[in-house]
């Protein structure tokens, strides 16, 4: 009843409203006592299929058993991809599911016999007024998903949508061609599509991805003219320690990805062939930042943290964590990360008064702009609170300058340096007066000296020596 016209306001939207129509059932509403007899057969592992009658749902055990056991089995929707069997028996439900011992109306399940002339009888009395219409819905598949579309680049600027494909990645996918991929029909122009194999997809659904994996790109039927890529990705690995980046074999370049939003990359097609073969593009993934070492010095109630990075261009920042049981860790200070991370580059930062004791220590890389970052190695420190506090700070030192740090424990007196580089080779000799009021002794050192890793050895007026690790920049 009602008017039927079609007048949603917004077509295709399903949550705007039109005019109302009432839908309703013919027949008659089925009440009273049904019995089932159910399958006859003898022995263990015999079953029957049986439906809910009523317009309403059931408590199962309200209903009248002869031989059957007190248990069902449904097929609950919302698991797995397509759903799978659960069972309740006695009140527990296994696996996990929103199925109850409540079974809806026109609800099929399943029931097992344990003896001769198994009887199932619903009466009135056994009728509920708790729905789970949920039972009835596909369960909502937790995906990530990459789309690309491709874009036409006009003479003013201005872009124009021509083509575009969808990437959802699940566990529960297949990593072959299966129904839940959608083969890509040529268009008349532009044809972009997914290569999977020998497959050409629209729509490619497969697990979740791993720093091995690449995607494929087909792009036929170009021209000669400027195009766009806009790239957006939403959450397609399990892990955030992996950046994708767009290859163009062409340019031999390498875009790297927002790995939570929207990336754009132009492009061009000219006369030169190379510009328009097939297989130009495609998306690796590759770790976020590649960590060659990290160590910890301790001086005194100080612990150092050095550690490189290299291939770390997307990296803006690292974070020093620390923990006390290598378990649970804590932010203790950040670095900001150099401009050129596509290099090695040696960060150090110090994490200051500690109390004797172990502490474990990494450091995370994180790109702020692609929602990615990875850890370093975890290392071990022991802080013994050693009469000798020296240390240097900052560390890489700058500007031709070393600061070194004393402690209230140090000696007053006269004090000995030698710059040391990596062949053993000391390159600076100096000394300084060190007296009890003075925390920090600048010493500078001459412009000859090299970038890279020295050791610093400070000799006291009590002859005791010690050894510091140093970078020069």
């Amino acid at each position: 009843r009602g008017d039927r016209t079609a007048s949603n306001p917004v077509p295709f939207d399903p949550y705007t409203i039109g005019n109302s129509t009432v839908l309703r059932d013919t027949g008659n509403v089925k009440t009273g006592v049904f019995t089932y007899n159910c399958n006859p057969g003898s022995g263990a592992n015999i079953y029957t299929l049986i439906g809910n009658p009523y317009a309403s749902s059931v408590d199962f055990t309200g209903l009248t058993r002869t031989n059957l056991a007190n248990k069902f089995t449904v097929w609950d929707p919302n698991l797995g991809t397509v759903g799978a069997y659960a069972v309740w028996n006695a009140g527990i439900v296994t696996p996990p599911s929103v199925q109850t011992g409540i079974i809806q109306s026109k609800q099929a399940f399943i029931v097992e016999a344990t003896g001769a002339a198994p009887q199932l009888i619903f009466g009135e009395g056994a009728k509920s007024s708790v729905y789970t219409l949920n039972l009835f819905r596909p369960g909502t598949l937790s995906s990530g998903s990459l789309t690309t579309d491709l874009y036409l680049v006009n003479g003013d600027g201005s872009k124009r949508l021509a083509d575009g494909v969808l990437a959802q990645f699940n566990d529960d996918y297949s990593a072959g061609s299966d129904v839940l991929d959608a083969v890509k029909f040529t268009n008349v122009n532009e044809t972009f599509c997914i290569k999977d194999g020998n497959n050409y997809f629209i729509q490619d659904r497969r697990p979740f991805l791993h720093h091995s994996d690449t995607l494929l790109f087909n792009f036929t039927r170009t021209r000669q003219r400027k195009y766009s890529f806009d790239v957006t990705i939403d959450n397609i690995m399990r892990q955030k320690n992996l950046v994708a980046y767009l290859q163009d074999k062409y340019l031999l370049t390498a875009t790297p990805l927002n790995m939570q939003g929207s990336t754009w990359i132009d492009f061009e097609v000219t006369g030169n062939a190379a510009t328009s073969v097939a297989d130009r593009f495609f998306i690796t993934f590759k770790k976020a930042a590649r960590f060659n070492g990290i160590n910890a010095d301790v001086a005194y109630s100080d612990v150092s943290v050095n550690w490189s990075v290299e291939n770390a261009a997307v990296i803006n920042l690292y974070e020093v964590e620390r923990s006390s049981d290598g378990k649970v860790f804590e932010k203790v200070g950040e670095v900001n990360a150099n401009q050129n991370g596509d290099i090695l580059n040696e960060y150090n930062l110090t994490d200051p008064g500690l109390e004797a004791g172990y502490y474990y220590y990494r450091v995370k890389a994180v790109s702020s702009s692609h929602g990615a970052y990875d850890y370093s190695d975890v290392v071990k420190v022991k802080v013994l609170k050693s009469r000798t506090g020296l240390y240097v700070y900052p560390n890489p030192v700058v500007d031709g300058v070393i600061g070194l740090r004393m402690s209230t424990a140090s000696p007053e007196g006269r004090y000995a340096v030698r710059l040391i580089n990596e062949l053993g080779q000391a390159v600076m000799l100096q000394q300084f007066q060190h007296i009890k009021a003075a925390s920090t002794q600048l010493i500078s050192y001459p412009s000859y000296i090299a970038a890279g890793a020295y050791r610093l050895e400070v000799t006291g007026p009590d002859k005791n020596k010690v050894l510091l690790k140093i970078i020069v920049q």
